[in-house]
């Protein structure tokens, strides 16, 4: 138990509201995007990168308010294999439960997250993240 509260509070930074819907979307993948064990393969305090970049697909079919590390996230449906972009695989989200997968393809990164709504905040339940 202990563990696991460690996980979550050093893990979850993402914004908290109020509001249902897709705003959960947009909380629930802000929170993932700013979760401590991802902040190396951004790249964005050492100046490599100065945004993170999501891959439109049929997981992420449009722009959500999104900021990491209080910049706004870039969409694209393309990307060159030499930039660094996250492509999400999996987006399953319920009134108070969520999985997440996604993939840094240039950093080799594959991580898997759920969470879990308490009142009206998402907390990180487990994390999974594999470099390749």
């Amino acid at each position: 138990m202990f563990a696991l509260s460690t996980i979550i509070l050093h893990s979850c930074t993402g914004q908290v509201s109020e509001k249902t819907g897709d705003n959960d979307k947009s909380i629930v993948l802000q929170t993932v995007l700013n979760m401590n064990d991802l902040q190396p393969f951004f790249h964005l305090e050492n100046g490599i990168d100065t945004i993170v970049r999501i891959l439109n697909n049929d997981v992420i079919k449009r722009a959500y308010p999104i900021k990491v590390n209080g910049e706004d996230v870039m969409y694209s449906e393309t990307y060159s294999s030499n930039e660094r972009y996250v492509e999400f695989l999996m987006v399953d989200i319920s009134s108070d439960k969520a999985k997440i997968e996604l993939e840094i393809p240039f950093e080799g990164v594959h991580m898997k997250t759920s969470l879990v709504k308490k009142g009206d905040k998402w907390l990180v339940e487990s994390n999974s993240l594999v470099e390749k």
